[in-house]
């Protein structure tokens, strides 16, 4: 009798112990997957941040051409923050809209510099971009008409252009 109640006694620990390890094995796992997204996360909005605020410095302190070099610098960091995993803070509507608005911005400092062509290229692309930023509104006027107050009322004044 006490072989058998040694028996089932091991067993039943060998089933306890081996469900233990499963369970560190399988949270362990999903601990590394959530550390992995939420690093991915932060460089996500590390990126992003330090070219929104680069664009920003540029845009109140530096040239029209600084300026025009910021935003195609945010284009493409824009592009590399996409390539991340999803994330709650960049999605498909924000990297968008963050592109529609970058776009119009470009169109702008083209046209004021006589660029008409290129103000039209950059300005399609903005109304593309907008189609999957989720607006309502996507016209020209509208787009425009964001970007020109998100420009206005940034923390950063703007100083005259040389």
């Amino acid at each position: 009798m006490k072989k058998k109640l040694l028996l089932v006694f091991t067993h039943i620990l060998a089933a306890v112990l081996g469900g233990a390890v499963a369970i560190y094995i399988w949270f362990g796992f999903n601990v590394y997957q959530k550390i992995t997204e939420a690093n991915a996360t932060m460089t996500q909005a590390a990126l992003i941040s330090r070219y929104a605020l680069f664009t920003d410095v540029m845009r109140s302190n530096g040239t029209k051409e600084e300026y025009k070099e910021s935003l195609l610098k945010y284009l493409a960091a824009l592009d590399e923050a996409a390539k991340q995993p999803s994330s709650v803070l960049f999605d498909k509507k924000t990297y968008a809209r963050d592109k529609t608005l970058t776009y119009a911005r470009l169109s702008r400092l083209e046209k004021e510099a006589g660029n008409i062509t290129k103000s039209v290229e950059y300005i399609k692309l903005a109304t593309e971009n907008c189609g999957n930023s989720g607006w309502k509104d996507c016209s020209v006027d509208q787009i425009a008409m964001i970007s020109k107050k998100l420009e206005e009322n940034t923390g950063f004044k703007k100083k005259k252009r040389e």
